[in-house]
């Protein structure tokens, strides 16, 4: 160390501004990268949203969390309209507001709501709030013309239909970026759309082409956490790798719990018995079902080690408590609610 290194050592001089922005051993692993919001989702987006749907599918933490949203943000009854027309006096048109919703209540009816005539409002509700926490986003096109008593109705698309592998500027100036044109405020000017789903069985409808929709007639919520991001991550990111791990673990905890349980005993044939009855797979490797009150015989020359697993410990409760705890915190919700 030379002299000009102890002078700024004994004066502190060495030592950078943020204790979080040090460079060492101990933040080796701790990136320092820096990138735009949009290319640190393009690569995992996809990823993201296949995890959080197995997760919704397999995990009843997650499915949990997706009911406490419904239950919380939409209720029994949904999002539901009130008219305030009013009179040139001032006073409430009680029957022109009785007439528009009569109007919206008979349009949230299955049969007007969505081209598919499946869904009624309440339930493109569900599925909105459902999709924009999981996929991180959702497609809503607006069908106007639409064959039916009201000329209007709902068309509600997958982001997964959205191209976010379309990226490059057009000759008109306008850029694309994962499929949603910009022009050069970023204010979307249409959406690329697929016209199948990639993971669809048998290539019925595997996408062949994308189609521009013009902006007017997409809603795509999502929840921006940075100043040009143009398209949502799934509200369990942050959660995801710890439910994975707690979700095995617990696997793990019942498995060894089981065979605890279990407490299996063995007949050892002497070396004039018959050969082993029970079951090997290809490779001569022993097969056993952990089994309450079972007792098998083992191969001639075939030792046994006793295997009394305590599980699970003591301290299971609290560490399962601990780890859901943060998991809470990710989701934003309770502890006690999730």
């Amino acid at each position: 160390m030379n002299i000009w290194t102890r002078i700024k050592s004994a004066f502190g001089l060495n030592q950078r501004a943020y204790a979080a922005a040090r460079v060492g051993r101990l933040t080796n692993d701790w990136t320092t990268a820096v990138t735009s919001a949009n290319k640190e989702i393009k690569g995992d987006l996809k990823t993201l949203r296949a995890r959080a749907r197995q997760l919704e599918r397999d995990n009843d933490y997650v499915r949990r969390y997706l009911k406490a949203l419904e239950n919380n943000v939409l209720g029994s009854a949904g999002i539901r309209l009130q008219a305030k027309s009013k009179d040139g006096n001032g006073t409430f048109d009680s029957l022109a507001n009785n007439k528009i919703e009569d109007a919206w209540e008979r349009w949230g009816k299955s049969q007007f709501c969505t081209v598919n005539q499946r869904q009624t409002w309440m339930d493109v509700q569900r599925v909105v709030l459902r999709s924009v926490a999981r996929d991180g986003s959702v497609l809503i096109r607006k069908v106007r013309g639409f064959d039916n008593e009201f000329r209007f109705a709902l068309q509600i698309l997958e982001s997964d239909l959205l191209d976010t592998d379309y990226n490059g500027k057009l000759q008109s100036g306008n850029v694309v970026r994962m499929g949603i044109e910009l022009d050069a405020y970023e204010r979307p000017v249409a959406y690329h759309i697929l016209n199948g789903h990639e993971g669809d069985d048998f290539g019925i409808t595997r996408p062949t082409k994308r189609e521009r929709v013009p902006a007017d007639e997409i809603i795509m919520p999502f929840f921006a956490e940075r100043p040009h991001q143009v398209i949502g991550v799934p509200w369990l990111a942050s959660a995801m790798y710890r439910l994975n791990m707690l979700a095995g673990y617990e696997e793990a905890e019942v498995t060894a719990a089981r065979v605890a349980a279990c407490k299996m005993g063995f007949y050892i044939k002497s070396e004039s018995g018959q050969g082993y009855q029970g079951e090997q797979d290809a490779s001569g490797d022993l097969l056993n079902n952990a089994e309450a009150g079972s007792f098998e015989e083992l191969p001639v020359g075939t030792d046994f080690r006793s295997f009394d697993p305590q599980h699970p410990n003591g301290q299971y409760g609290n560490f399962i408590k601990g780890c859901l705890r943060g998991i809470s915190a990710g989701l934003g919700i309770s502890y006690n609610s999730l």
